[in-house]
């Protein structure tokens, strides 16, 4: 009877390391992911201030004008959890964010307005 149980207790034992071992290479290459994320968004965060830098020395666009178009689209674009809104042109349900292309609702084709739309 002890046998048997020591058997038991050595696989529940081994069960638990094997999940610690796939719980540890999931949380590795999670924080690889991140940090490709984080590397992603400094580099589009120097773009975008470059280009911001460039149009107020060309076009002398003030600063004021970034901060009100910048409000605009958040109020526009974006629900109250800070998350983009897409809704169908022709019914206004919202997309699947998975299927931008086409209302699971009424089957409408959704063409894009715009660089940024399905994004």
């Amino acid at each position: 009877m002890a046998l048997g149980h020591e058997f038991r207790q050595n696989q529940r034992i081994n069960e638990a390391n094997r999940a610690a071992s796939r719980a540890n290479r999931y949380s590795e290459n999670m924080e690889e992911k991140l940090g490709e994320i984080e590397a992603r968004t400094e580099h589009l965060t120097l773009l975008c201030q470059a280009m911001w830098e460039i149009l107020q020395a060309k076009a002398k666009f003030p600063n004021e004008l970034l901060v009100e178009k910048l409000a605009e689209i958040k109020h526009r674009d974006f629900g109250p959890n800070g998350k983009k809104i897409f809704s169908c042109d022709s019914c206004g349900r919202a997309l699947n964010k998975h299927h931008l292309n086409k209302c699971m609702y009424c089957g409408k084709e959704q063409d894009a307005k715009g660089p940024f739309d399905m994004i």
